[in-house]
């Protein structure tokens, strides 16, 4: 029996998502936003109008968004929680602007411990937005 890695599983399924939205692409007149392709690979549903919505139904896509559901749900329980809890008790002098130099899943901290600035900057290529 062949044992299989995390990171082996994870690369055959974003291999059969490369493919499914492939497929998607060739049976639609339009392809889908970059936004609803992000969505449709973290596991969430795209717009009702994404030609991305039909491969929603397919059950190794099912599968793969519960993957996403539980691992969200252990993070949010074991750590993002914790984090909140922590800036609502301790960072109570909150400032207007919150400065993000960074990409990635860390921004999930990043808004947990400020989860309400009025203006978010963060870099863009060679510039600041």
């Amino acid at each position: 029996m062949v044992s299989l890695t995390n990171r082996t599983i994870i690369a055959i399924v974003l291999i059969m998502l490369k493919l499914a939205l492939s497929a998607a692409y060739a049976a639609s007149s339009e392809a889908p936003t970059a936004n609803d392709t992000a969505r449709f690979l973290a596991g969430l549903p795209p717009s009702t109008s994404s030609p991305l919505v039909a491969l929603t139904k397919d059950p190794a896509w099912l599968s793969h968004a519960r993957y996403f559901d539980s691992v969200f749900v252990n993070e949010e329980s074991a750590h993002l929680s914790k984090v909140r809890h922590f800036s609502k008790e301790y960072l109570t002098d909150k400032q207007g602007t919150m400065l993000y130099m960074f990409s990635g899943p860390d921004f999930l901290y990043a808004t947990s411990f400020f989860p309400n600035p009025r203006r978010m900057c963060w870099p863009v290529s060679n510039r600041w937005e």
